[in-house]
């Protein structure tokens, strides 16, 4: 599946997933806790789902 379907999963799986990330670090880059930056992409997911969990936590991505 290229996209994931809405669907099947529900806000609360989403806010699950979003404390999970931040807890292991696993949006950062490398996993680095101390660093400011987040791993990025251009997929779906990224763009989608990973992207606002990091700028609810965060703040705003890039420059812009």
């Amino acid at each position: 599946m290229k996209e994931p379907d809405r669907n099947i999963y529900t806000d609360n799986d989403r806010d699950e997933y979003a404390e999970i990330m931040k807890q292991t670090c696993a949006m950062k880059h490398g996993n680095n806790p101390a660093s400011n930056k987040p791993k990025s992409s251009k997929g779906y997911k990224y763009k989608v789902i990973i992207k606002p969990i990091w700028e609810d936590f965060y703040g705003t991505v890039g420059r812009g």
